[in-house]
């Protein structure tokens, strides 16, 4: 149960944590729920004990920077753990075959909150959505092999484009403006791509044409195809913190100015506070 809640906790808080973290930092709080039950507390000592175990599972698998960061993840860890309880409660007194209550078996009891992830999904995204930085701008940043290209980047809740293999979400960056820092050989294959109206790309190294793919597109004016990378990370910034996703980083085809920006950003990957 502690995994599951800490699982649900990064979809909501939208953050990426490894199998074995989520597995230490709920087998910690298997621990303590067993030392709560072998030694006697108060009920303040009790709840004190639970906000500490709480603060420390998210810590640990989540790693926030700041005090208010760790303040409202934890918020969120235990809002989060009381509606399952209140999940798990309502289906364990539906199991006692009692007045009108149909009868449940044990089992699904005890994987109601589970049950309840997929068809909950778009609550889950509705409530991130609620946490979402009201900031609409950040900085953006991604590392292909050792260069590292930072640009100012905006929220774009009309960006819903999707890689076709990957259906991995897809930033759309300003060609002129990235292909300053982009490694030489990828900085010739886009120049030469938008040169060419997207018909031919020049020929790049193994190591880096294994990172190209293709997106298409269709806005008002054009339908087409964007040169793009799969690159080796992708960061966002929003009030001083960077948040680590995965995504496809697009060219914008042609002489195309992003509101002012160098990024624009899907709503899906846009960082919470």
């Amino acid at each position: 149960m502690n995994w599951w809640l800490l699982w649900a906790t990064a979809l909501l808080l939208r953050k990426r944590a490894r199998l074995w973290v989520l597995c230490g930092g709920a087998a910690f709080g298997a621990a303590c729920a067993f030392v709560g039950l072998v030694v006697p507390l108060t009920l303040t000592r009790e709840l004190i004990l639970k906000g500490v175990v709480a603060a420390t599972m998210v810590a640990f698998c989540f790693r926030p920077n700041t005090w208010w960061a760790l303040i409202t993840q934890t918020a969120i860890f235990v809002a989060l753990s009381a509606f399952s309880a209140g999940l798990t409660y309502a289906a364990a007194l539906s199991s006692t075959g009692g007045d009108g209550w149909p009868l449940v078996h044990w089992y699904l009891v005890a994987a109601s909150p589970l049950l309840a992830t997929l068809p909950l999904k778009r609550l889950w995204s509705s409530l991130a959505a609620c946490f979402r930085a009201t900031d609409a701008a950040g900085r953006f940043r991604f590392r292909l092999g050792g260069a590292i290209v930072e640009l100012e980047a905006a929220l774009d809740t009309g960006n819903t484009l999707l890689e076709p293999l990957t259906y991995r979400p897809v930033v759309v960056v300003d060609t002129a403006l990235a292909a300053e820092q982009l490694p030489p050989p990828l900085r010739g294959a886009v120049e030469r791509w938008q040169e060419d109206d997207a018909t031919q790309l020049m020929p790049l190294p193994d190591s880096l044409m294994c990172k190209v793919t293709l997106i298409p597109y269709t806005t008002v004016a054009a339908s087409g195809l964007m040169l793009a990378i799969r690159p080796d990370s992708c960061e966002v910034e929003s009030r001083g913190i960077w948040y680590t996703f995965e995504a496809v980083v697009a060219f914008a085809v042609g002489d195309v100015r992003l509101a002012g920006k160098g990024a624009l950003l899907p709503q899906a990957l846009w960082p919470l506070s």
